[in-house]
């Protein structure tokens, strides 16, 4: 039996969240500006990967260049031979042991880019690869499935696209309803994973920003639970996508505007016709559907980004809650250490 529960990890994001919150904003004040830069890249895989794509709208509205999200073996390839300049390398790697993420560092910094890396790991080999280094204080998360590792990863690099502008999130009655959201999704969540014990597959799907919470969310039921599952755009999925899916299959919608959500409760009502198992998660503050999951999502009046947090708590516990109806161990996964059987980790993770 797994020493280590990712229940206690998804509890314990609150706590992070208020560390994060405390100690990045010090940190990053000591970064000079960066968002002036001829070119911004943005470079991680995984769930690292997700996290960038999940604010890289918010460093677009920032920066006075294009911002462009990498995997680590393309940038290693797109970024050859532009030396000089004042391009920027934004690395993430939240365990600091993707081997091509520590790759893409080197290159970065071998091109003479300013390189900022993130990690939650301060004795990492990526840290000693690194010339500028901004600590995730996320604390011990000795798995494969990073929850609380991309909840502080989001927030910090929210904290550092908003630095610029001198904003300072006003989030105290955010991070109370916030707790209450990851206490009250248990049950809730628990009964949508007894009801989906023989899916065979998820379609998990967002607009925009919830695009890379669609990712994430369909990572977390994969990684944990072993059932397939795929992300796409809301709009793209509705061009064919849904043949694919049958009685067994499940859809998940996540809605952040009106218009989101107009095209989520159609698209959900004509697929429970079909016979396939819907359920929306309707950030959007309205426009409620009959198939919305009646969470407690927390007001995002100071600054809309934070719904990044509260999104992704149901795909977490639904992964977790998945895997044990399985009878499975979600901490360990379905193929222990394949990371390092692939090659794509310096090092064993539990």
């Amino acid at each position: 039996m797994s020493t280590v529960n990712i229940q206690d990890y998804i509890r314990e994001q609150p706590d992070v969240m208020r560390r994060v919150l405390d100690e990045i904003p010090r940190a990053i004040r000591k970064f000079p500006d960066f968002l002036d830069a001829e070119a911004v890249y943005m470079i991680g895989s995984g769930t690292s990967r997700n996290a960038l794509l999940a604010v890289e709208p918010f460093f677009s509205k920032c920066a006075s260049s294009a911002v462009q999200i990498k995997g680590p073996l393309s940038f290693l390839n797109t970024a050859e031979g532009k030396k000089g300049g004042s391009s920027v390398a934004i690395i993430l790697s939240q365990t600091g042991t993707s081997t091509t993420t520590i790759q893409a560092v080197n290159h970065a910094r071998g091109l003479g880019m300013r390189t900022i890396t993130l990690t939650a790991e301060e004795k990492s080999p990526i840290v000693s690869a690194s010339s500028e280094v901004l600590i995730i204080p996320a604390g011990p998360e000795p798995v494969g499935p990073k929850t609380k590792g991309y909840s502080a990863s989001v927030l910090s690099l929210l904290l550092l696209a908003l630095r610029p502008q001198n904003k300072n999130l006003q989030v105290s009655s955010f991070l109370d309803a916030y707790a209450s959201l990851i206490e009250q999704s248990q049950d809730i969540i628990r009964a949508v994973a007894e009801d989906s014990r023989k899916a065979d597959y998820f379609l998990v799907m967002g607009q925009d920003r919830h695009y890379a919470t669609a990712l994430e969310g369909s990572l977390k039921i994969t990684e944990m639970s072993g059932i397939p599952s795929g992300a796409f755009e809301t709009e793209e999925a509705f061009h064919g996508r849904f043949h694919g899916l049958n009685s067994k299959s499940r859809a998940i919608f996540i809605s952040a505007s009106p218009a989101q959500q107009e095209m989520a409760a159609r698209g959900a009502a004509v697929l429970a016709e079909l016979g396939v198992g819907v359920g929306i998660l309707n950030l959007s503050g309205g426009l409620a559907s009959p198939f919305d999951l009646r969470l407690p999502w927390p007001p995002t009046t100071s600054f809309l980004g934070l719904d990044l947090l509260s999104a992704i708590i149901p795909f977490q516990y639904l992964g977790w809650h998945l895997a044990r109806g399985k009878g499975m161990v979600p901490e360990k996964m379905r193929y222990p250490n394949l990371s390092q059987k692939l090659g794509i980790k310096t090092q064993v993770q539990a």
